[in-house]
């Protein structure tokens, strides 16, 4: 099987469409799974080899395999968050009509976070962003409240399901205090550092809601009025 191995490993030294390979329960044993190891340093395109059940799951060899795999994979998958805001901001700039940016559950971190709010504080006809179930922090949750401080066309922000902490959460809710166009922003539950979750409600989140209701009730007057 060592020579199989080999054999593979020279494979994955010059191909890069292959992305997983499932290599389960095949009596492989270190010589063999060095050998992926060593091929997989010199590739960027697989995410994934599986060796559980062998006889080399578990050694030094596999766990630099799964490390090489794993760092692809995330490398990948931020790539395709990048190009996914890079397409929302190409377009923010030559559809001067839109309305919604839908980016949920696109692995977006805070970098693209910022990328896109570069250009949200000058585009001022999008008015509901939904970035909820990625990975956005504190610095994101941040680069939003600059936003909110200076764009007002801006009604509704959904950023549930992220690891935002009291940070982040205390930064929108010192901008939305200066904005009285924001009618819902969704956040929540919060989570510190360590990945543990806040609570339920905390005072950053309780102002956003008070002042985003305030914004609809205001709103609501004002159509009566009219």
């Amino acid at each position: 099987m060592s020579l199989h191995c080999q054999a593979l490993a020279q494979v994955l030294k010059q191909n890069r469409s292959i992305t997983l390979i499932d290599l389960l329960e095949n009596e492989i044993c270190d010589a063999g799974a060095e050998a992926l190891a060593e091929a997989v340093q010199e590739n960027d395109t697989i995410h994934s080899i599986i060796l559980f059940g062998n006889p080399c799951a578990g050694s030094q060899a596999f766990r630099r395999i799964h490390a090489r795999c794993s760092s692809n994979y995330q490398a990948a998958v931020q790539a395709k968050a990048a190009a996914a805001v890079k397409a929302v901001v190409e377009d923010l700039k030559t559809d001067g009509a839109k309305r919604e940016i839908d980016l949920q559950g696109r692995c977006i971190e805070d970098a693209q976070v910022q990328v896109l709010s570069e250009e949200l504080k000058i585009k001022l006809s999008i008015t509901h962003i939904d970035l909820s179930k990625n990975r956005i922090k504190d610095a994101g949750a941040e680069a939003l409240a600059q936003v909110l401080k200076e764009n007002r066309s801006i009604t509704s922000i959904d950023l549930g399901e992220n690891p935002i902490g009291q940070v982040g959460a205390q930064a929108l809710a010192e901008a939305v205090q200066e904005n009285d166009a924001l009618l819902r922003l969704h956040l929540g539950p919060l989570t510190e550092s360590d990945g543990r979750e806040v609570g339920p409600w905390t005072e950053a989140l309780e102002r956003i809601e008070e002042r985003c209701r305030a914004n609809r009730e205001a709103k609501a007057a004002g159509v009566e009025d009219g």
